[in-house]
């Protein structure tokens, strides 16, 4: 497993070629990101002893509080990004409640253009 600021490469040590290598969709910070190869639920044979492992990766934002659209780069869905995407209006939700512990914005809609999270209330 090797993480860079714009890549993640996922093989098995003596293969060939890696299982999975992809540029991402935006910069992360690779000196914070992690990864854990975790036991997983029993196999399906029904076998208590049979475990199967689980790859977690945990990725940093390199700029926090920037939307990522995608993980791999080319896998951006239309309109992300933009006022419209949900994911844009969450993270503004969760900007506001950051720097305003005391207030509740459970129940907040953001309506109208959506100004880009991680430059907003700096």
């Amino acid at each position: 497993m090797r993480i860079t600021p714009t890549r993640v490469v996922v093989g098995l040590k003596g293969a060939a070629s890696p299982y999975l290598a992809h540029d991402l969709a935006r910069p992360a910070n690779a000196d914070d990101s992690v990864w854990t190869l975790e036991d997983a639920a029993a196999v399906a044979s029904g076998s208590s002893e049979a475990t199967c492992k689980e790859l977690r990766v945990s990725l940093t934002k390199r700029i926090p509080g920037e939307p990522w659209t995608a993980l791999f780069a080319g896998h951006e869905a239309p309109g992300a990004g933009t006022d419209a995407d949900p994911d844009r209006r969450r993270l503004l939700l969760q900007r506001f409640q950051e720097e305003n512990p005391g207030f509740d914005f459970s129940g907040a809609v953001v309506t109208g253009s959506v100004p880009d999270a991680h430059t907003f209330m700096r």
